[in-house]
Order: structure tokens, then C-alpha cells, then sequence
């Protein structure tokens, strides 16, 4: 009995150490805006994991691009935050921006070199969310770049623009 006692609390301790769980004041500090706030939080507690979920299975950036606080992503990013990681649907900050139509965010993620070629559980790319959500011109600047518009997605292996067709998206 002791020993399983000794393992659950091993266990327990081993988990809290990795830190999988966002501290909750940590949270607070990023839904509330204040960048110049969070940078002196995170570089007085430099062990909190900014890529780790809170208690909803939410990452920090996901809340960044809630609030559509451009500041508050670049703390983030400068402390670690990874651009490419995926919730659980398996959609990035990108395609979180996107489907939020944060434009501005979505700009800033697409300078910070987000893996454009990611797609979510249902096998839909960047590209596809922005031509659902008439992002045109995100989509011009995106393509602007180095991205590669003929990807083919996992989603029935559509490029962007056989997608457009489909849809019956004439904008583009």
C-alpha cells in the first residue's frame, strides 16, 4: 500500500515538475493585455513552460490572438512560444487567427515563419480557412511571401485554389 502511495505522489510531482499546466496567474497576465507586465513576470519566473496548456487545454498564445494583442504574441514568441503548435483539433496560432479573423495577428504569425503547409484534424490548411472566411486580402500577403499555394492538403489533396472552385469563390 505504501508503495502505491509513493508511486501516485511520484507520478504527481513528476508531472508538476514538466510544468504541463500554465500557471494560472500566468494566464491572468496574458488575457489582461499589459506586454510590458508579462515580459516581467516571465523573466522573474523564467521556469514557466509558455508552450504548455492550461486547465481548459488552451495555450497561451491561443489567448494572445483571442485578445488580438500583437505585444503580447511577440513577448510570448521572444520567451519561446512555439508558432506551429497545434490544440486539439490540431489547428496552429496561425489557422486560430485566421478562423478568429484576427488579421493583424495573422500578419505577425506569417513574419514569425509559421509552417504554412500544417493542416488540422479535418485536413484543412491556412490557405482554406482564409478563402472560407473571405480573408482575400491576408491570403494576397501570404502568398506574397515564400509560402507555396499549390500545397496539396490532406483534404480530399485540394490545392488553395481547386478548393476556391469548389467552394464557388470567384473573390480570388
Amino acid at each position: 500500500m505504501k508503495m502505491k502511495i509513493l508511486v501516485l505522489l511520484f507520478f504527481i510531482l513528476t508531472s508538476l515538475s514538466y510544468g504541463q499546466v500554465i500557471d494560472t496567474e500566468f494566464i491572468k497576465k496574458v488575457r489582461k493585455y499589459d506586454a510590458l507586465q508579462l515580459k516581467t513576470y516571465l523573466n522573474e519566473y523564467i521556469s514557466i513552460d509558455v508552450n504548455s496548456t492550461d486547465d481548459k487545454g488552451k495555450y497561451a498564445i491561443m489567448y494572445a490572438i483571442d485578445r488580438d494583442n500583437v505585444g503580447v504574441l511577440e513577448v510570448l514568441i521572444s520567451h519561446g512560444a512555439n508558432v506551429n503548435v497545434r490544440d486539439e483539433n490540431g489547428k496552429t496560432p496561425f489557422i486560430y487567427a485566421i478562423e478568429n479573423k484576427k488579421q493583424a495577428v495573422a500578419i505577425y504569425l506569417i513574419d514569425q515563419n509559421v509552417n504554412p503547409n500544417v493542416v488540422d484534424f479535418e485536413g484543412k490548411d491556412a490557405y482554406m480557412y482564409m478563402i472560407d472566411k473571405n480573408l482575400f486580402f491576408l491570403l494576397d500577403y501570404f502568398i506574397a511571401g515564400i509560402t507555396n499555394p499549390n500545397f496539396k492538403s490532406y483534404y480530399n489533396g485540394d490545392t488553395a485554389l481547386i478548393y476556391a472552385a469548389k467552394t464557388k469563390n470567384d473573390e480570388l
